[in-house]
């Protein structure tokens, strides 16, 4: 893996993930990040291969596909269409994962209008508080999981002047 210039990487990070990164080693980061999508886009920056990367991002899709309304299958073609073009990576199969990947999003973009059109205000927001508190445990153990996948990549222990 290419060495981390943790500093040109946090430049590019959202302030939030600066701010809980600040001080903190890549393999602290690595360690105690709880986020899943910060994961991912941190495991990207440090050099984590494509294939191990939409193969992790796969998993963690796949976590929310209890969500889905029965027969709705465009969310679990999209997940495994990615996961082959990620494990046999020709153009047949890059092609047939984006065109899932657009239909996936269709569906999502659909399903996400009716629930607003049917929702009352104080019911949006019942709901929106609730989506929030299991969103964190939910990015929680996807972090924890990706983690897992992608323990070959862990940054060594950083001599004391890498510190950011």
């Amino acid at each position: 893996m290419k060495k981390i210039n943790l500093e040109a990487i946090l430049r590019e990070a959202c302030v939030e993930g600066r701010e809980w990164a600040d001080g903190k080693t890549a393999l602290e980061i690595w360690d105690q990040c709880n986020r899943g999508d910060w994961f991912l886009w941190f495991a990207h920056r440090i050099g984590v291969n494509r294939k191990d990367m939409i193969l992790s991002a796969c998993a963690c899709a796949e976590r929310a596909l209890k969500y889905v309304p029965k027969g709705e299958d465009r969310p679990r073609l999209a997940i495994e269409a990615a996961r082959k073009a990620a494990i046999n990576n020709t153009k047949s199969n890059r092609a047939a994962s984006a065109a899932a990947s657009a239909a996936a999003w269709a569906a999502a973009w659909a399903a996400s209008a009716a629930a607003s059109a049917a929702a009352s205000a104080a019911a949006s927001a019942a709901a929106w508080a609730a989506a929030w508190a299991a969103s964190a445990a939910e990015q929680k153990t996807q972090a924890d999981m990706i983690r897992v996948m992608l323990k070959k990549y862990r940054p060594s222990q950083p001599s004391p002047k890498e510190k950011p």
